[in-house]
């Protein structure tokens, strides 16, 4: 169904002598040879589903945007995820609402709806201007791990050759002495030698990089939209589920509490210098002066990508968070997560919650039949 596809054909023909890291992510994942098992396994998914949604799926996944593309192979494989779990329904018509997803569970019907959360259009282009650079680096057959110390890059260096060129006489000569190369308004580099090693038969490469303060704030946004779709399921009692993904590096699942219930602030002992309390804040989207909020969100779940060891392919890592003000509570081991943020005591005036790990996630591995 997807090699098949005409758009595919003419996306392979359009960009044929592009860079790799310049393709649209349909052609990086299927000249990648480590993803080899995905391509099917989301083909063999995407048969499963209802015509309307094959469609939907297979046009933004054949998308040159990468929001498109990473946002429908987000919903393909969460619906994998689901249905490892439990009976599911793709966009099902509850109480005149569609959802994305329906899972059948414990015998209720919870309602499940996607959201991918990414990175932005400007910083997607530079990481792949700069991916280019790193790449032609690691193509230069010099014995070295290098570290790059500096790197400025404003717009796409088109003659890389002249730096792998420089590169290469610097490590052939004097190269104790710090490497610089800079071409005014595209690029300036600084390397450094780390090591030499007859182990090496390519350039490795080591980039450091600044600290950087996560800030939850964007992540506000999309909950509160998940939260406030599909009233009419919810008011009908249905339990409703935000699955969320997490493209940029610096989120996780604890930036998600963060967002639903406000930061954790330390209570100290002044004299004992011993903690003696630590609460959450009560500065996030849960919380309007005396009122609770998005009650009838049951839970989210957030998922990152990581690599399935038994297969060519990627699949979703998992997290669960309970929402303590539920007004249709999940059990929270429905979900075979591999940690969750959930309520470990409570009392007729507070509660308490904590992070505990989960079981190993029952993914299929190379069939979803």
């Amino acid at each position: 169904m997807i090699l098949s596809e005409p758009t595919l054909a003419r996306l392979r023909s359009k960009y044929t002598a592009e860079a790799e890291v310049m393709l649209p992510d349909i052609l990086q994942l299927e000249r990648n040879p480590e993803l080899a098992d995905e391509l099917p396994y989301l083909d063999e998914l995407i048969r499963l589903a209802p015509t309307s949604a094959q469609r939907g799926w297979l046009s933004r996944l054949l998308s040159e945007e990468s929001s498109q593309h990473i946002g429908a192979w987000f919903e393909i494989m969460l619906f994998g995820w689901l249905r490892s779990i439990g009976p599911v329904e793709v966009e099902p018509s509850i109480e005149g609402d569609h959802p994305d997803f329906v899972v059948a569970l414990n015998g209720r019907k919870i309602a499940v709806e996607a959201r991918a959360v990414l990175i932005g259009e400007e910083e997607r282009k530079q990481n792949a201007i700069e991916a280019e650079v790193i790449n032609a680096l690691q193509a230069v057959r010099r014995p070295f791990a290098l570290e790059v110390q500096e790197l400025q890059l404003r717009q796409r260096l088109h003659d890389i050759s002249s730096l792998q060129q420089s590169v290469v006489s610097w490590l052939d000569g004097n190269h104790s002495d710090q490497f610089c190369y800079e071409v005014p308004d595209v690029i300036r580099i600084e390397l450094s030698v780390i090591y030499s090693s007859d182990n090496l038969n390519h350039i490795g490469i080591i980039r450091s990089s600044d600290a950087q303060w996560v800030n939850s704030e964007p992540l506000k946004r999309p909950l509160r939209e998940k939260a406030g779709q599909h009233k009419s399921l919810r008011r009908a009692g249905y339990p409703y589920v935000i699955a969320l993904y997490l493209e940029p590096w610096q989120f996780s699942a604890e930036e998600i509490v963060e967002a639903w219930l406000g930061r954790e602030t330390v209570v100290v002992d002044v004299e004992s210098r011993q903690v003696v309390d630590q609460r959450l804040d009560l500065t996030g989207i849960h919380f309007s002066g005396a009122e609770l909020r998005h009650r009838s969100v049951s839970g989210t779940l957030v998922f990152r990508s990581t690599a399935t060891q038994s297969a060519l392919r990627r699949s979703l890592k998992s997290s669960y968070i309970e929402n303590p003000y539920a007004s249709h509570p999940l059990p929270v081991n429905l979900f075979p997560c591999s940690s969750r943020f959930v309520v470990k005591e409570k009392t007729s005036r507070s509660y308490r919650m904590a992070w505990e790990a989960g079981a190993s996630e029952l993914l299929p591995e190379n069939s979803v039949l």
